[in-house]
């Protein structure tokens, strides 16, 4: 077996124990135990981690993790993801709201050689906080100079955006303001 195959084997074996909610076979993927979720944190160490997977397990029930395509580099490997689940615990401070979320992430699994020291995972906090019910769309319409908040609502011509009104940090998510 060469080092891409036994890199990829593990990422494997890491995602499907994260799938299964299995957070020992999890860790016992790493050679040291350490996840970067971008804009969350870092959580460094065994203890860290299983907290990290425990608070996902515990705030999404059904949390799934469907892997996509895998990309190698000279070390890591690089995954698709789309996970999914429904709020119905404790996470992120958050009190469920039983609102199911459904998004893609971007997974680097750094190694060194052929063990698992990182994963850095990256996705759209902002899509989660409103799939959650934690954020509400505001709707620019740049070419009339006003906004409104229409709750699921998507632009429908170039000259309108969405923006997002991000709280402070610790802060709980206000209502959008209309601008």
């Amino acid at each position: 077996m060469n080092l891409r195959q036994a890199c990829e084997g593990i990422v494997r074996r890491h995602a499907e124990a994260e799938d299964r909610h299995d957070v020992e076979a999890t860790l016992a993927t790493f050679y040291t135990a350490r996840y970067e979720v971008a804009p969350l944190g870092v959580s460094d160490g065994e203890t860290a981690v299983r907290d990290v997977l425990h608070s996902m397990i515990t705030g999404f029930p059904d949390w799934h993790i469907e892997p996509g395509p895998l990309r190698h580099g000279d070390d890591f490997v690089f995954v698709e993801v789309r996970m999914t689940g429904t709020h119905n615990g404790l996470w992120a401070g958050w009190e469920p709201t039983g609102r199911k979320m459904d998004i893609q992430v971007a997974c680097v699994f750094e190694f060194v050689d052929d063990r698992l020291v990182c994963e850095k995972v990256y996705f759209d906090f902002a899509t989660v906080m409103r799939q959650l019910g934690k954020l509400q769309p505001v709707v620019s319409d740049t070419t009339q100079g006003a906004s409104r908040s229409i709750p699921g609502s998507r632009p429908l011509s170039i000259r309108a955006i969405d923006t997002y009104i991000m709280p402070a940090e610790g802060a709980p998510c206000p209502a959008p303001q209309l601008r």
